[in-house]
Parts: C-alpha cells; sequence; structure tokens
C-alpha cells in the first residue's frame, strides 16, 4: 500500500511510491565494536556519512571490512569501506558512489500509472515527466501505463538542487539546462541494461502476502527458489 497521507517525511517531500526523497531514501545505522576494529572509526565518536549510498552496497562493503571477496555474478554495488575509514573532511576526494538510478514510481488504486524515471547525480536530481508521483489522493496527476522513453529530449523534466533545496521545492531545470543534458544521458545509458517494472505479478513468482511458515512464523512471500543465489565468501 502507497502511504500518500496521514503521515510526514518532512523535511524529505513525498512518501512511498513517489521518487521524492520521502519516498527514495532512509537512514542507516552503525554501531558496535567493529566500527573501531572494522572501520576504524575512533571509540565514543560520532559520524554522518555525507555519501549516497544504496542498499546494494552494503554487500560489498561489509565483505571488504571482514576481508571477504563475494563470489558468483557480478555485483551493483560498490564498497564504502575505504571512504567509511576516512576523516570526516571528504570534500576533494571522489566518493565511491556519485549517481544511482532511482527508477519508477508506481501507483496501483488509482490504476497502472508510472512516473518517472528518475535519476540522481551527486546534489543533482532529474525527474523525467515532470511529476515525481501523487502526494494526495485528491491530486493525483494524470501517469501513463508505459513509461515513457528514459532520457527523451522532448519530455518535460524536473531538476532539483538536494544540496540547497533538501525538500524538493523549486524546479531549477530551466536555470541549469547542461545538467538537465547530463542527467539526460546517463538515463539513456541505464535505459540499456535496466529490467522493465512488471505491472502485474510474476507468474512464476507469484506474491502470496503474509504467510506461517514454520518453523519461521509469518513472512512476506514469495520465496521463490528460482530466485535464490548462494554467495560464498573466502
Amino acid at each position: 500500500m502507497c502511504a500518500i497521507q496521514g503521515s510526514s517525511n518532512y523535511p524529505k517531500r513525498g512518501g512511498k511510491c513517489t521518487l521524492y526523497e520521502g519516498g527514495t531514501t532512509g537512514d542507516g545505522f552503525l554501531s558496535g565494536p567493529a566500527l573501531s576494529t572494522k572501520f576504524r572509526v575512533p571509540a565514543g565518536k560520532n559520524r554522518t556519512y555525507p555519501n549516497i549510498f544504496h542498499v546494494v552496497d552494503w554487500l560489498p562493503t561489509l565483505a571488504a571490512a571482514v576481508e571477504g571477496e563475494p563470489k558468483g555474478k557480478p555485483l551493483d554495488g560498490v564498497s564504502h569501506l575505504k571512504a567509511l575509514r576516512k576523516s570526516d573532511d571528504m570534500r576533494w576526494e571522489k566518493p565511491p558512489r556519485e549517481e544511482v538510478f532511482i527508477g519508477y514510481a508506481y501507483m496501483n488504486h488509482a490504476g497502472d500509472h508510472w512516473y518517472g524515471p528518475s535519476v540522481r547525480y551527486r546534489q543533482w536530481k532529474l525527474i523525467q515527466g515532470g511529476v515525481g508521483g501523487p502526494e494526495n489522493p485528491k491530486l493525483i496527476p494524470n501517469g501513463t501505463q508505459h513509461p515513457a522513453q528514459m532520457g527523451n529530449a522532448s519530455a518535460v523534466y524536473s531538476l532539483y538542487d538536494l544540496s540547497s533545496d533538501p525538500s524538493e521545492m523549486h524546479n531549477v531545470a530551466s536555470k541549469n539546462p547542461h545538467i538537465v543534458q547530463l542527467l539526460q544521458k546517463k538515463l539513456r545509458v541505464y535505459r540499456e541494461t535496466y529490467v522493465p517494472p512488471q505491472p502485474k505479478h510474476d507468474p512464476k513468482c507469484p506474491f502470496q502476502g503474509l504467510n506461517s511458515t514454520p518453523p519461521f512464523g509469518k513472512v512476506w512471500a514469495p520465496w521463490c527458489d528460482g530466485a535464490r543465489e548462494v554467495v560464498v565468501y573466502t
């Protein structure tokens, strides 16, 4: 279900099923003795990591911390271990990840509406179509059943500078055409390898909801044997 009212992600804009920061970002925490032994963070010191970190980066980062090497298919994630071990002042160093393909937002209860795609590069976020998703059920903009071509030069775009506008209130696309063109090119590159979102359930892996599965208790299905992959560390 998409929570588009009844809660607030302030100062972030939007919520679940949107491409705005309120629907695509979350807080992560690291704590414990491994911070000093593996990540070399002085005991008792709190640190805020300033770089873009995607959920797929956890595996290579934690593997590097224990000097392991994931085997199998190539990973989408990158290790942030070296950057996490740096001092707080990293302004002059290139971060491990500078961009992330945010993808599409999907609204189901109002029909097959698609918003996006969107891409984040450094402090810039570009949203194709100009709308990042519904924020009020009474003001749902018209979506399209089939997402527009990524990086379409004729499409409408919204561009936000998250460093100065974290709430995404000011569309600065018209003031930064070179940034729009740069991120359009990135969207076209992602289009070559992305997997289209499924508007319906995957018939090979149907969604069954909350099931009781002994001995683990209640879990969210599906759990598809064909989709599992064993990862071995050496």
